[in-house]
């Protein structure tokens, strides 16, 4: 009978926790709507002074904003995979393949994808410049994938 109540118990928390983060991310999306300075437009902007194609921060914002769960959701650069969108940290390496295939992007092999070091992809911001790092990395004409010349100059050359 015990393992009935635990069980009991552990589904009514789980189900808290789920209720609270749909209360908190419900109060978020209120307090966003309206403000300037989180639309599609402004999300775009900001990562002008960075010289990133306008494509790449366009389709990050349309491929977020567009899923069912966050359709009209405010999206800001500074928006986190787990706290904001709310994602397991599972999911990470399918949105990262779907949004490189929507920008019909390769992505690099491991030892290319290593010289990026091992800086995670946790906020909106990360993947638009991960997503701007891997277009840098295409493979040639030839198919030969290559590193840019300014990546090898690592030895203060």
């Amino acid at each position: 009978m015990s393992l009935l109540y635990a069980f009991v118990a552990l589904v009514v928390f789980i189900a808290a926790m789920m209720a609270a983060n749909n209360v908190r991310v419900r109060r978020l999306r209120l307090k966003r709507q309206g403000q300037a300075e989180y639309g599609r437009e402004h999300f775009i902007e900001s990562f002008r002074p960075l010289e990133i194609p306008e494509a790449i921060p366009a389709n990050v914002y349309d491929y977020y904003e567009s899923a069912e769960r966050r359709r009209g959701f405010p999206l800001s650069p500074s928006d986190g995979y787990y706290r904001e969108l709310a994602m397991a940290e599972d999911d990470m390496p399918d949105e990262m393949k779907a949004l490189a295939e929507r920008l019909k992007l390769r992505i690099p092999p491991e030892y290319i994808c290593r010289e990026r070091g091992g800086r995670p992809v946790e906020t909106l911001h990360d993947m638009v410049l991960w997503l701007d790092w891997v277009r840098q990395h295409q493979p040639g004409a030839e198919g030969v994938w290559t590193v840019p010349r300014f990546a090898r100059q690592s030895d203060g050359s």
